[in-house]
């Protein structure tokens, strides 16, 4: 009887260990990327009254530690972003989020460059831009790229 508890035993040990063994093996195997995919956006022209800040786009920064509501925001329809200052933010009193909206309604996906938040509020710009969508890339990572217009 003990040898057979034993047998047992040393018998589920070589088991488990296998187990083991072809779980670690295959967290080390690549994982297959994400296909990165362009979702189209209806471009409008620019709105009448307001030309292109710096004549240049660019990419929302901090996407990637807002995954969740970036595939929230671009699984809705009617996407469009909007731009709120956010003055008490304790790593930057010029901070100024972007959030995405859908047809769900709206989610802070992350913020406007430091360096360019910085330049809108020192010239008091603020009250006077809004966010033109240009492109949204979503794979590994999201890419989101706009432009910032400006009345006047």
């Amino acid at each position: 009887m003990e040898l057979t508890i034993a047998f047992l035993l040393i018998v589920a040990y070589f088991i488990f260990r296998k187990k083991d063994q072809q779980k670690k093996q295959n967290k080390n195997e690549p994982q297959p990327k994400k296909e990165a995919v362009e979702i189209p956006i209806n471009l409008e022209g620019i709105l009448d009254g307001y030309t292109v800040y710096q004549d240049q786009s660019f990419f929302i920064a901090g996407v990637t530690f807002r995954r969740d509501s970036c595939e929230w925001w671009v699984n809705g329809n009617n996407l469009s972003l909007s731009f709120r200052r956010e003055p008490n933010n304790k790593y930057d009193d010029n901070a100024i989020a972007i959030y995405g909206k859908n047809d769900q309604g709206s989610k802070k996906i992350g913020y406007v460059e430091a360096d360019i938040a910085d330049d809108i509020v020192s010239n008091d710009l603020v009250k006077k831009i809004i966010p033109r969508l240009l492109s949204i890339r979503v794979g590994e990572a999201h890419f989101i790229e706009y432009e910032i217009l400006i009345k006047g």
